[in-house]
């Protein structure tokens, strides 16, 4: 007896992990942009931080929901999972800058 509906799953799974395993060196090259841009911040005056909280204030959320589309694609988790959840914490000290902004702020 030939089980068909396996064999689409596993292709598909397969064709998941390859996309991921291709992802990640622009994710590597984009995890180290943001560090880059997180040791820039700090040498930048307040109101260049300010607009910079805001932008990113605005995105962060949807930039998470996104995330956690693509880490529940089957397969995925597992290999693009550390190098998302960096870039999720470097540009969680964005969103930290907004928060921070928006308590000082009368």
């Amino acid at each position: 007896m030939r089980l068909h509906f396996q064999t689409p799953n596993i292709r598909c799974w397969r064709a998941h992990e390859v996309w991921a395993t291709s992802a990640l060196p622009e994710l590597k090259q984009l995890s180290d942009r943001i560090g880059s841009l997180s040791a820039m911040t700090d040498s930048l005056p307040d109101i260049a931080k300010e607009s910079i909280a805001k932008i990113s204030g605005d995105q962060f959320g949807k930039f998470q929901e996104m995330i956690e589309t693509v880490l529940s694609i089957p397969g995925v988790k597992p290999i693009l999972g550390p190098i998302l959840e960096g870039i999720t914490s470097k540009l969680g000290m964005f969103d930290e800058m907004t928060k921070q902004r928006a308590s000082v702020q009368p």
